[in-house]
């Protein structure tokens, strides 16, 4: 009696032992990989496609789609843009090229907020508190908060300046040293013509580099000197010598010379 429960198990293994040998005898024979076959598929799962401008799909470096649409149906070769599908005004948009298989849903103002700018295919809806509201710089808006009032006897200190930019400090800057250098070119060419306008009064030769010209005190024309050279000749006395009239002297243009004999 007792041999009766081991005989059933003996029973239920020796069935499950020959229904898992014909399962194992259908199944179809598994696909034989070649290395070449495994090479390609590890290379596919860990490549990397340009940031910003593919998307990988399947081992594919696909192209993405412009800003304002998304993926509908992917690309079947390498560098290749799939099916792009252009998102719904005023409800989705996208708002760089992208490898997204939807759109995103454009923001909906909340009631203490007003829109400023209207979702459009490429840019989301903006939002802006409404007056006498604002929301804290800096922090998720989730509320906007009311301005507080100044008490009696309080005043609004004045907003704080906003910090210059770099290119506000340059500009000044670059037009002050363009004046300066303006000015200092026009010092210089006035400088220079001044100097050449002026006479040089101040002689720097050197004293053994000076000429001595004799000059003719009497003021004999070269006519004279001539006659008087020919009367030594001749053994002749020289002809008295007459002053030059001296200019604007009309007395003096009458006098004749003197005869040789008296």
């Amino acid at each position: 009696m007792k041999l009766q429960p081991v005989v059933g198990k003996l029973y239920v293994c020796v069935a499950a032992l020959l229904v898992g040998l014909v399962c194992h005898a259908a199944e179809p024979p598994a696909a034989q990989w070649s290395g070449d076959d495994y090479k390609n598929l590890t290379l596919r799962r860990h490549r990397t496609c340009v940031e910003n401008e593919q998307y990988l799909q399947q081992g594919l470096c696909c192209l993405n789609c412009q800003a304002g649409t998304f993926v509908h149906k992917v690309c079947e070769r390498e560098q290749e843009q799939g099916t792009c599908v252009s998102c719904e005004h005023g409800q989705t948009y996208t708002e760089h090229s992208n490898g997204m298989n939807r759109c995103l849903p454009c923001t909906h103002c909340r009631s203490d907020e007003i829109v400023t700018a209207p979702c459009s295919t490429t840019t989301d809806t903006r939002c802006q508190c409404k007056s006498g509201t604002f929301c804290v710089p800096d922090q998720a808006c989730e509320v906007c908060k009311r301005c507080a009032r100044c008490k009696p006897g309080e005043e609004e200190p004045p907003p704080s300046p906003t910090p210059a930019s770099s290119a506000d400090i340059v500009t000044p800057v670059c037009i002050s040293l363009a004046i300066l250098f303006i000015l200092i070119a026009l010092a210089v060419w006035w400088l220079k013509r001044r100097s050449c306008g002026t006479p040089c009064l101040t002689s720097h030769c050197d004293s053994s580099e000076i000429v001595k010209i004799p000059i003719d005190e009497s003021g004999a024309t070269a006519e004279e000197r001539q006659n008087d050279q020919n009367a030594g000749l001749e053994g002749e006395e020289p002809r008295p010598r007459v002053a030059a009239p001296a200019a604007g002297d009309p007395g003096r243009d009458d006098q004749s010379l003197p005869s040789p004999g008296g």
